[in-house]
């Protein structure tokens, strides 16, 4: 929802002409603090969904079925998704932080991975594009740590598809 955090209203597409350069739509996406297990890679849930335009066919979302699912236009081979945005990590000084973006069939392209920030919270930034493959219709952001116990991890995401 719009209002509740500086970054997450910075999605305002609807204030220019983006249509020129080929941009179909966008959607912005929260998540709040989640537990996540040690040493496996979770899906991250989101919570909130901001889309620009505001009925927009580029992506769809659901909080009630699969919310850790971004949904695409299946067949859309020709375009590209661009995803990009933060997970926020709490504070611990053991072990690796990772996020990774997953299709459907489960390929999965590795984004950023680090060692934790010594004494302090880890936030990883994600920035990638991807092409999808005829039977892609959806996405998720997959995060993993292993710091010996669950973690809680939060962040936003914004999507953009482009011709």
């Amino acid at each position: 929802t719009e209002g509740t955090s500086p970054y997450f209203d910075f999605l305002r597409v609807g204030d220019a002409d983006f249509t020129e350069y080929g941009f179909l739509g966008a959607i912005g996406l929260q998540a709040p603090a989640q537990e996540i297990l040690n040493n496996s890679f979770t899906a991250l849930n989101w919570t909130a969904a901001n889309f620009r335009p505001a009925v927009s066919r580029q992506f769809s979302w659901s909080s009630a079925i699969n919310s850790s699912r971004i949904g695409v236009i299946i067949g859309a081979t020709r375009s590209v998704y661009y995803f990009f945005g933060s997970i926020n990590f709490t504070a611990s000084s053991a072990g690796q932080r990772a996020i990774n973006i997953a299709d459907p069939a489960g390929s999965v392209a590795n984004v950023v991975q680090t060692r934790a920030t010594s004494g302090g919270a880890t936030i990883l930034p994600i920035s990638m594009g991807r092409n999808p493959t005829a039977g892609d219709d959806y996405y998720r952001i997959m995060v993993y740590q292993n710091s010996g116990s669950t973690m809680a991890v939060s962040g936003q995401l914004y999507a953009f598809r482009v011709r």
